[in-house]
């Protein structure tokens, strides 16, 4: 009796599909759904989480080109290549394939959706986008059909800053995103990780712990390097912040990125910023078009976000801001050197908790949730808008122009206001 072809259940590569097709002619066995040779969806049947992505072929004798779809208008979504993202709900749909050259001949897929783990909800909740200032970001989320694993302990005691940086030099050859599974414990690393890549969180959010305490760049969690286009989600940065402050060493150092989206994340108790665009300095180019969406921020040593050098189109939405250890501003903005030029900065529907500190207090320097600043006239920064920040602080200003030397143009500070709801 002739051995039964292999049918596997997740999507296929070309050689893999033809190795499939020789298999059952040489066996005698007729694809499913039909008569050898007709059109037919691989895998026929599918089971993926909420959220997930795979991939569908549409296999024939002969080449064919076809057109996708998803009958359900709740099924997920589909693209021209066949890859397969999944919706926010559980249930069942249907993926069809239609041929382009006969639209009389169409083949179909089951998939079943089941309720995946979501990540632990961070930032406000809320989905504000932002109105004053043009930001993209790093464009859709890229999905992770195809992506490589992160395979490295995560066990706390390793030490996992090689291993974490080899998967993403790797994933950033293949010009993939490289995904970091959530682990019992942590991934501990001693060094700054030098990101090429998007780097999203899966299976729940995965921690990553910078363990070596220094005031330098040599203490940063994550590096983003100078060209990144990408996406940072759902990670769980740790720093060092025990009471001893470090001038540099953020959860995320920006270098001169050309689009980013830092989303979904928690970022807490780095020993300088939670985010800060400080690698750029060593890039010689500017760090433009970032957006800082839906993250919470809790306990840094300095501010949560600092821009000091030349930053341009960045929007900071829908975050909480949890200033308990006040130094600075929350949100500082204070570019100190000549070169430095901070612009068109958008910072909305932000839920912030900061008490003073009294030393910038009674220097009367950085009295604002936001604080505007500049050690080179004339021109450090323009266009600035804050608008529709919620929560708590005891400052009369939710936007102040700092004390030393600092002029910028074009400040706006709309309808920020105290309380549990964006006003």
């Amino acid at each position: 009796m002739a051995k039964p072809c292999y049918r596997p259940t997740a999507g296929l590569a070309a050689a893999a599909l033809a190795a499939l097709l020789a298999c059952q002619a040489g066996a005698g066995q007729a694809p499913p759904h039909g008569a050898p040779g007709e059109l037919q969806v691989l895998p026929e049947a599918v089971e993926v989480a909420t959220g997930e992505a795979t991939r569908f072929d549409a296999v024939a004798a002969s080449a064919v080109a076809v057109v996708w779809r998803v009958e359900e208008s709740d099924g997920g979504t589909i693209d021209a290549t066949g890859i397969y993202t999944a919706p926010g709900v559980a249930g069942t749909f249907h993926v069809t394939a239609q041929n382009v050259a006969d639209p009389t001949k169409i083949a179909q897929a089951t998939v079943t959706v089941t309720q995946g783990a979501s990540p632990p909800t961070t930032g406000t909740g809320g989905s504000e986008r932002p109105s004053y200032v043009t930001v993209s970001g790093g464009g859709a989320m890229p999905g992770l059909a195809g992506a490589p694993l992160a395979a490295c302990a995560g066990d706390g005691t390793t030490d996992d800053t090689s291993c974490l940086q080899a998967a993403i030099d790797g994933a950033a050859r293949a010009g993939k995103p490289l995904a970091i599974p959530a682990t019992a414990a942590f991934y501990r690393i001693t060094a700054p990780l030098n990101v090429t890549t998007s780097l999203i969180g899966t299976g729940g959010m995965p921690t990553i712990q910078q363990t070596s305490a220094c005031a330098t760049s040599s203490c940063v969690g994550l590096r983003l390097a100078q060209g990144l286009t990408g996406w940072i989600y759902n990670l769980h940065l740790v720093g060092t912040f025990k009471g001893t402050r470090g001038e540099y060493a953020h959860n995320i150092s920006v270098g001169g990125v050309n689009g980013v989206t830092i989303k979904g994340n928690l970022l807490e108790s780095p020993m300088g910023d939670c985010i800060a665009d400080n690698a750029q300095e060593n890039d010689g180019d500017a760090a433009r078009n970032v957006l800082i969406d839906g993250n919470t921020l809790v306990h840094s040593a300095r501010c949560m976000i600092s821009l000091v050098n030349v930053s341009d189109r960045w929007a900071i939405m829908n975050n909480v801001l949890e200033d308990t250890a006040p130094w600075v501003s929350p949100i500082d903005l204070e570019p100190w050197q000549a070169a430095s030029y901070i612009s068109n900065v958008e910072v909305g529907y932000n839920k912030v908790a900061t008490p003073a500190d009294p030393a910038d207090t009674q220097s009367g320097d950085y009295v604002g949730v936001v604080t505007a600043s500049g050690w080179f006239d004339p021109s450090p920064g323009a266009n600035v808008y804050a608008h529709h920040n919620y929560g708590s602080w005891p400052f009369t200003r939710f936007v102040t122009t700092a004390s030393n030397a600092g002029s910028f143009s074009n400040v706006v500070d709309l309808n920020n206001a105290q309380g549990s709801t964006p006003p």
